[in-house]
């Protein structure tokens, strides 16, 4: 089976307040770059949707059908799914739709908790500490609002950024915003804008506190539709002319590098998520989901529309929620994830199991006593450097051990072995694992 694992994706915003919806999943088995889809059917009076998760391994589960005060989100009936907005933090899902914000645990719902949230193009912070979730929406004349959510508090910490004429967006209207993702230690914001009558693309690079860090221009003729993005490339859903094709370019600069999927391929929607190797977007003439390789275009095919559903509206993805100590992730954005087993003196087989890390970058492994630490595990971000990320494990053992390591970014897993009875030799790889 092919690398399926298809990040918050953007979605076109509004200049309205938006309501925000937060569902989480700790009810349902949610795994890593599990997907949360809308789908839905047409009917004589509007739209009859429901919610669901996809497994890229199991395919579908049962719909997740939320309860509780939740009127804004009737499941027949719906006057336009498009109304959405879809993102993923986590274990939780965020629905923009207009109105008020509640929050969600287990498909109960509570009263109003954060206030009100202007957003509909979703970003999360990358890192092992990501707590934030940055929404973007238009507010007045050449001026952004970016709310910022702490997922651990519940705090909304609103800000405000004029534009500039440079931004192309016309000093009497707001921005059309249609993308908003984390790009290292800053927030770009992608904006359909004119220059000289014409449609462009434009980003706007935003430090945490709201100002304006760089400015950089697609090109004109160049109408962006989604965007996402992933290690040092941005990929576009954008026209320059007939159609919305996928377009590579290198995050730092937006530098155009290449067309990936070309618009025949593909419906003029606002979904784009890269997760892995691998694009998903809405695949022109279905209402299914189509997967591209991100390099070369190559088609994986389909994520199909689920039972009782005509097409699928949105989807996000959900990571999967805090692993058990079997489990662990290191590395910027929690890129590596550690798993293994070790067999004993009498050839019993048991699960490796980690300390909680007191770092990003590093983690003990024991194996029966949580006192006697047997390994230290530690990858470094070097992809500025050898385009690598560098990966080193220091083992005090003679026991047999397999260690699973998986970059969750590109799919790539590999397993390092110590035979029984030898004093374990230190792993020291610094070209394996691609940033790429």
């Amino acid at each position: 089976m092919p690398d399926q694992r298809p990040s918050c994706h953007p979605f076109f915003v509004e200049s309205a307040v938006l309501l925000v919806l937060v569902v989480s999943l700790l009810s349902a088995p949610v795994v890593a770059n599990d997907l949360l889809v809308v789908a839905g059917n047409a009917t004589a009076t509007g739209f009859d949707t429901f919610m669901v998760t996809y497994d890229f391994d199991e395919g579908y589960g049962a719909p997740f059908v939320p309860k509780g005060k939740m009127p804004f989100l009737p499941t027949t009936n719906f006057p336009d799914p498009s109304d959405l907005t879809v993102g993923g933090f986590g274990c939780q899902a965020y629905i923009s739709r207009h109105g008020n914000t509640v929050s969600c645990q287990g498909g109960e719902c509570s009263d109003p908790l954060m206030g009100f949230i202007r957003g509909g193009a979703f970003a999360r912070q990358s890192g092992s500490d990501a707590r934030y979730v940055m929404t973007a929406a238009t507010s007045g004349p050449r001026q952004l609002t970016l709310e910022q959510l702490d997922t651990a508090t519940g705090v909304v910490r609103t800000l405000v950024v004029n534009l500039t004429a440079a931004s192309g967006v016309p000093a009497d209207a707001p921005p059309d915003v249609h993308a908003i993702f984390r790009n290292g230690s800053n927030w770009d914001v992608i904006l359909r804008s004119v220059f000289d009558g014409v449609e462009a693309g434009h980003v706007v690079r935003i430090d945490d506190d709201g100002g304006i860090v760089q400015e950089f221009a697609l090109g004109a003729g160049v109408v962006p539709l989604a965007a996402d993005i992933l290690g040092t490339n941005v990929y576009v859903q954008e026209s320059t002319g007939a159609g919305f094709g996928i377009t590579r370019y290198r995050a730092t600069s937006y530098q155009r590098l290449n067309e990936i999927v070309p618009a025949a391929e593909l419906a003029p929607r606002v979904l784009l998520l890269v997760i892995g190797n691998t694009l998903v977007a809405h695949r022109a003439g279905t209402g299914a989901l189509g997967m591209w390789n991100r390099f070369d275009g190559t088609d994986l095919g389909d994520i199909p529309v689920p039972a009782g559903a005509t097409f699928i509206t949105h989807a996000a993805r959900l990571d999967d929620c805090p692993p058990d100590n079997t489990r662990v992730r290191i590395g910027g954005g929690n890129r590596m994830e550690l798993s293994g087993t070790f067999r004993d003196q009498q050839g019993n087989v048991a699960p490796i199991r980690f300390a909680p890390p007191t770092s990003s970058t590093a983690v003990e492994g024991y194996f029966t006593d949580s006192s006697n630490r047997e390994m230290l595990i530690k990858t470094l971000d070097a992809c500025g450097f050898t385009g690598t990320h560098w990966f080193f494990v220091a083992a005090a053992t003679d026991l047999k051990f397999d260690l699973r390591v998986t970059n969750r970014d590109t799919g790539q897993t590999e397993l390092f072995s110590n035979p029984a009875g030898n004093p374990a030799s230190s792993i020291n790889q610094i070209f394996l694992f691609s940033c790429d």
